[in-house]
């Protein structure tokens, strides 16, 4: 694939989202793009596919095997995908078929794109399926599965297909350090086998794995290029290596929280099953006012689950949940872990937020302090979800939870989609707000090093797992 002077710019003028970029990828190696969130890689990447929205323009040229591709017509283009270029999407559940089961999502592929018979598609699709630890989880829906499972479950509709082009955009957001692992190894087959792969990524530990070249990004604009091992041992741009240290693995550890209040909630001999296969059993936890508690667990664990059943948005077999009084329902809060799923794709950020401003009779105006804090662009808010990054995204939700001064706040992968720079800023922000408010915090991560970095103490939900 070859890239030549590609732009993003609003349809109605103005700056350039993206200033003009060109790049080569021979087969079988690899480029990654890194940068912190909002600075166009997936903008990029969309607009080299031809599936940008209509509010925005793109312009110059991108080869697939020496043809031109964004000359053609949306039909010609649209033959292409998942034949010749596949991409695996930042959000997995919006490219899942939300009334299917997992294993017909797979065989499809091996029938409509591919043409195989049943046998064939089905036997090929059990295989898939066990290479990514999800034989279990075949008749399972989107919505029974954690958010790493429905990655890999892309991932292996990606892979069915057998495409030559494969654009990843974060393809380890959200999973464990075996299921991370899994993924580069798929990652570095399709460079086996003479595939190209361009990745965007947050990730170091991807980028460095997959070797070949690297781009750092800042606001639309290429900081510096080099091969990825010379780029992370020896960034040349102050940007790059900032982005470089701002890993949680070299943050400072935050000081310990002394611990003197009440219980702000709490749980005893928690069990929990579904389908029949039990995920957690006795489990006991106790979270006190201003404590931040990490949970660390395999991807499917039921970390999601035991924070859903603390808030009472699911019920748990066996056990009880305690919550402290006097505070409204609503101030027990969750941050979700896909953030696009919990905002209205049909109003604009800013109704959204003054909707439960109006509702709450808060301070219209404290939204602009908090996004300020959190170093969102304003002109953000007129904008609907599918406008924004996901990362971007993910820190206006942060502002909606903020708004509403949670006493106990469930905040599952809050930063799983920002770069290490905001990812380090954001967290401070959290932490902060949690520590300054005296509010209860379970945090999720598979992240051990940014969970021991800024928690009070973590628990592995590995101990209460049914074996």
């Amino acid at each position: 694939m070859s890239v030549k002077s590609l732009f993003v710019r609003p349809v109605t003028g103005g700056n350039e989202i993206v200033s003009p970029i060109s790049f080569d990828i021979p087969k079988g190696t690899a480029l990654s793009l890194v940068g912190e969130t909002g600075s166009g890689k997936s903008l990029i990447a969309q607009a080299i596919l031809g599936n940008i929205t209509d509010d925005l323009a793109v312009g110059g040229e991108v080869y697939v095997d020496g043809t031109e591709f964004l000359g053609q017509s949306p039909r010609q283009r649209q033959r292409l995908w998942g034949r010749k270029l596949g991409m695996l999407p930042q959000e997995p559940w919006l490219s899942l078929d939300p009334t299917k089961r997992a294993a017909p999502q797979v065989e499809e592929v091996y029938r409509c794109v591919l043409g195989k018979d049943a046998q064939t598609s089905c036997r090929q699709t059990t295989d898939d399926l066990a290479r990514f630890n999800l034989g279990e989880s075949r008749d399972k829906y989107p919505h029974q599965i954690s958010g790493g499972m429905a990655q890999r479950l892309v991932f292996c509709c990606i892979m069915a297909g057998g495409t030559d082009i494969l654009i990843v955009d974060e393809p380890t957001k959200g999973l464990d350090v075996d299921r991370k692992q899994e993924v580069i190894d798929q990652l570095q087959g399709v460079l086996d086998r003479q595939g190209t792969l361009l990745v965007i990524t947050h990730d170091v530990e991807v980028a460095e794995s997959l070797k070949g070249q690297t781009i750092v990004m800042r606001n639309g604009v290429e900081q510096e290029r080099s091969t990825t091992q010379a780029l992370f041992a020896s960034p040349t741009s102050e940007y790059a290596r900032e982005l470089i240290n701002a890993v949680p693995s070299r943050w400072e550890k935050a000081e310990k929280h002394p611990v003197t209040g009440d219980d702000v909630i709490s749980c005893t001999g928690i069990a929990k099953s579904f389908s029949g296969d039990t995920l957690f059993t006795d489990v006991d936890l106790s979270i006190a006012k201003g404590e931040i508690v990490g949970l660390l667990g395999p991807s499917g664990s039921g970390k999601s689950t035991l924070g859903d059943i603390l808030l009472g948005l699911a019920s748990p077999d066996t056990g009880k949940v305690m919550r402290t009084n006097g505070f409204n329902s609503f101030q027990f809060l969750k941050l979700y872990q896909d953030p696009p799923a919990s905002f209205s794709p049909f109003h604009t950020v800013k109704s959204s937020l003054e909707e439960l401003v109006a509702l709450h009779g808060l301070a219209d105006d404290r939204f602009y302090e908090l996004m300020d804090k959190l170093k969102l662009d304003r002109s953000l808010l007129e904008r609907k979800p599918a406008g924004i990054s996901g990362g971007e995204l993910q820190r206006l939700a942060i502002v909606r939870a903020l708004l509403l001064n949670p006493v106990f706040l469930f905040a599952d992968e809050p930063t799983s989609r920002l770069d290490p720079l905001t990812q380090k800023e954001t967290m401070h922000h959290l932490t902060s707000a949690v520590r300054d408010n005296n509010c209860g915090m379970l945090l999720v991560s598979h992240d051990i090093n940014l969970l021991e970095k800024s928690c009070d103490r973590v628990i592995n939900l590995e101990k209460w797992m049914y074996n």
